[in-house]
């Protein structure tokens, strides 16, 4: 038996990384509008890890053709170099401060082929916008979830994400160690690189007595390590710093 499928199924893609002209790691995605432009989110050591010596030259994602029939679904190839190899991508003009571990990558025909460029037209796939980051007071200790793709793994019949749930570890709101993230509490695998983190179903803000749905708390990152040990938490990019990013790269 199929229920409605909730829309934040299909703001997240699969990642895989081309390198050398074959596949070399998976990550997690999404889509996020701003104004008219739209674009994809990911982490930036998805697309450039220098401690690693892994520069990938395109990325590959998996989108819905429909939303009821969900096991129709292609392949997208999308560049992260022009033919000059200067880099496509967007990333927070502090970065060198900040190590800003988030990227905006243009859903532009500069990135694609016309085909694919069409493909985002669709109304089968949904796109995170600002008004989306309007976060009311969170409770301390309160639930997010992470929409995503660990180790690759996930609903490949249907291109569906699988959900982590993770309790905030830290004071929503407040910059951790002056860097704008916050740490959750969760059992995370590599590929949920880039994954969105939402509130969960329990927590769904209310107006009136009415959900408002989702909100886009921020961008999973990275599990964070003391001293090269694992703590179980993880780290998260503030959603707000995405217009920060891509405000930042406009051309006056």
């Amino acid at each position: 038996m199929r229920q409605d499928i909730s829309y934040i199924n299909f703001t997240t893609t699969s990642i895989r990384m081309i390198f050398e002209g074959k596949i070399k790691g998976r990550a997690s995605g999404f889509f996020y509008r701003s104004g008219n432009d739209k674009y994809l989110i990911t982490n930036r050591h998805v697309v450039f890890d220098a401690e690693d010596d892994f520069y990938p030259e395109s990325l590959i994602l998996k989108l819905h053709l429909s939303r009821t029939e969900l096991e129709l679904n292609v392949d997208v190839q999308i560049s992260l170099y022009d033919a000059n190899n200067n880099k496509l991508w967007l990333e927070h003009k502090r970065f060198n401060e900040l190590k800003c571990d988030v990227v905006a990558i243009p859903l532009t025909q500069a990135t694609m082929t016309q085909e694919y460029f069409n493909l985002f037209n669709r109304s089968s796939l949904t796109f995170f916008a600002q008004e989306l980051m309007d976060i009311p007071a969170v409770n301390p200790f309160g639930d997010v979830v992470v929409v995503g793709y660990p180790l690759g793994f996930f609903d490949e019949v249907n291109n569906l994400p699988v959900y982590r749930k993770a309790m905030i570890a830290s004071h929503f709101g407040v910059d951790f160690e002056n860097r704008p993230y916050f740490l959750i509490d969760a059992n995370l695998h590599k590929g949920t690189s880039g994954s969105p983190v939402v509130n969960s179903h329990h927590t769904l803000f209310k107006e009136k007595g009415f959900n408002e749905g989702y909100k886009l708390f921020g961008i999973h990152s990275a599990e964070h390590l003391m001293e090269g040990e694992p703590l179980g938490l993880n780290v998260v990019w503030y959603s707000t710093i995405l217009e920060e990013i891509i405000k930042g790269n406009k051309k006056t």
